[in-house]
C-alpha cells in the first residue's frame, strides 16, 4: 500500500464495521473513526502523518481536500438496506444520531421509518448527494461482498475478507426474514426509497457495464 490516505465511507449497515475492524486490526491507531450526526456538514477530522484510514459515515466531499487518496464505499440494496437499520435500531443500546434518537422515541414501523427524511434519501442525498460517485477509486456492493472485498484487499494491497462480519442482527434474523418476504410491504417501501433505489440501480447497471466493457 502506498502513503496515500484511505477514505472509506460507510453507509449504515453495508458492511463498514466489518471493514473497520479489518483496518484497526492492520494499522491501528493509523485509522480515524469518523461518526458524524450529520454526514455532510459536520468537519473533517485532523489528518496527520500517522493517519492511513478515515473511515465513517461522512460524505465524501468532507475529505475532497485530502490528496493522495484512494476513495472507497460499498452500498447496499435500500429495501434490504432499511430493514437491517430497523432491526439494528431495535438492540441498540449506545448512543445514536438524530433519526436513531427519533426513532427510540416514536417506534415507528418499517414503512414509517422509511419516510424518515434522513433514510428516506439515506444514499441519494445525506451519504453521496451531490458527488461524483466516479470520483470513487472503488464502489462495493454488499450482496458480493466476499469477492468484492477481496477486489478492494488487492487493490490496497490489503489481507480483506468478506467472511469477517460485525454489527449483524443476529438475534431478529428471523424478523428480518420475514419482513424480506412480506412482498407488499417490501413494494410500499420500495416506493418511499424511490429515489435511493433509482440511485443504487444505476451504480449497479454502471457496475455491470464496467464488468462487460
Amino acid at each position: 500500500m502506498s502513503s496515500q490516505v484511505v477514505l472509506s465511507t460507510h453507509m449504515p449497515k453495508a458492511g463498514g464495521t466489518s471493514l473497520l475492524r479489518q483496518f484497526q486490526k492492520i494499522f491501528g491507531d493509523g485509522v480515524l473513526h469518523h461518526l458524524p450526526d450529520h454526514p455532510q456538514t459536520s468537519p473533517a477530522l485532523p489528518i496527520d502523518d500517522s493517519v492511513r484510514v478515515v473511515h465513517g459515515h461522512f460524505h465524501p466531499q468532507v475529505y475532497d481536500h485530502v490528496s493522495p487518496a484512494f476513495r472507497c464505499t460499498f452500498l447496499r440494496e435500500p429495501v434490504d438496506n432499511l430493514i437491517s437499520i430497523y432491526l439494528y435500531w431495535q438492540e441498540l443500546t449506545c448512543e445514536g444520531g438524530p433519526e436513531y434518537r427519533r426513532f427510540m422515541l416514536e417506534k415507528p414501523t418499517l414503512l414509517e421509518l422509511a419516510a424518515y427524511p434522513g433514510l428516506r434519501r439515506l444514499a441519494s442525498d445525506a451519504m453521496y448527494g451531490g458527488f461524483d460517485m466516479d470520483r470513487f477509486d472503488f464502489i462495493g456492493f454488499h450482496d458480493d461482498r466476499h469477492a468484492d472485498m477481496a477486489e478492494l484487499g488487492r487493490q490496497l494491497g490489503l489481507p480483506l475478507s468478506g467472511g469477517v462480519w460485525e454489527n449483524r442482527t443476529q438475534d431478529l434474523a428471523h424478523r428480518g426474514r420475514e419482513l424480506r418476504a412480506d412482498t407488499a410491504l417490501c413494494a410500499q417501501v420500495r416506493a418511499v426509497l424511490a429515489d435511493d433505489v433509482a440511485f443504487y440501480q444505476d451504480q449497479w447497471e454502471r457496475r455491470k457495464g464496467k464488468k462487460a466493457a
